[in-house]
């Protein structure tokens, strides 16, 4: 009796190997189908077939155009995540960059702030006021205006005096 119960042991510990290792080789596929893509596929066919209902004509044509509208469907869904993906980087390095260049300016703004109190203590003696580069600028745009608005108001008045006095235009 020992003897036929050591068997159906060896029997059922063979048997649970065996499905262990069927268990593992299944796992094993089902992550490669879902991996490609071709279980997502057949389960959208399965949709489009409940559906739509069932084609008038040839079936595997018409699993094959639901297969290819869902690959397009999933390549469109992987692009827009990339680049969504990369503009979302670009946004956040573009932000970085922002605040980099913040910082520099505030410390640069700081460094003349320090000059600027230096030259104020050194500077008591000197005029209060500098002429910066750009008054020097709108002066020199404002004399620009200045006479060329006095070049106008000159020819106007040679007008003026020309339709006045025509003894002085034919000289």
């Amino acid at each position: 009796m020992k003897g036929l119960e050591d068997d159906t042991q060896k029997i059922q510990n063979e048997d649970l190997n065996m499905n262990n290792e069927e268990k593992e080789i299944l796992e094993q596929k089902q992550q490669i189908l879902n991996n490609s893509g071709v279980l997502a596929a057949y389960e959208y066919f399965l949709r489009r077939l409940c559906k739509d209902g069932f084609p008038n004509g040839n079936v595997y044509e018409f699993a094959a155009q639901a297969v290819l509208k869902y690959e397009k469907k999933k390549q469109a869904e992987q692009f827009r995540k990339q680049t969504m993906a990369k503009s979302l980087a670009e946004l956040q390095l573009n932000e970085s960059l922002k605040a980099q260049i913040q910082v520099k300016n505030e410390g640069k703004q700081e460094g003349k702030n320090d000059k600027n109190k230096q030259e104020g203590k050194n500077d008591k003696n000197k005029s209060p006021q500098k002429v910066t580069k750009d008054q020097q600028d709108q002066k020199k745009e404002q004399n620009k205006k200045d006479q060329q608005q006095k070049g106008k108001e000159d020819k106007k008045d040679l007008k003026i005096q020309e339709k006045t006095d025509p003894k002085q235009k034919k000289k």
